[in-house]
């Protein structure tokens, strides 16, 4: 989860330490996620998050769970012809369709 830190009334950011962004984690704001291709809000998914505090660092901070599943292969995936998890997924995906990194080495997203 995020952090805060109040800027001292010096103004300097250089004073800022992480000491004190541990005093104020901030919790998550919704119990659920979703994921978007591009900016078409119609093809929005949501979907309930999996958020923990056990183990988390500095304590009562959360983390999130990344709901995309590789796929159940030594790689992950990375090396399949496609796009598509045909042995499976390494966890149940959020929804149809939620799997696999989206890129693998045959044919990688070009981030142009």
């Amino acid at each position: 989860s995020y952090r805060l830190c109040k800027l001292p009334s010096s103004g300097n950011k250089k004073s800022l330490t992480e000491q004190c962004f541990q005093k104020i984690p901030l919790k998550f704001a919704s119990e659920n996620q979703w994921i978007q291709y591009g900016n078409d809000k119609s093809t929005r998914i949501t979907f309930k998050a999996n958020y923990t505090t056990v183990g988390t660092t500095p304590k009562g901070s959360q983390w999130a769970k990344n709901p995309i599943p590789a796929c159940n292969t030594v790689d992950g995936g990375f090396l399949q012809l496609d796009h598509d998890c045909h042995t499976g997924t390494q966890f149940p995906p959020p929804a149809p369709g939620l799997e696999g990194y989206g890129d693998n080495i045959f044919d990688p997203i070009d981030s142009n």
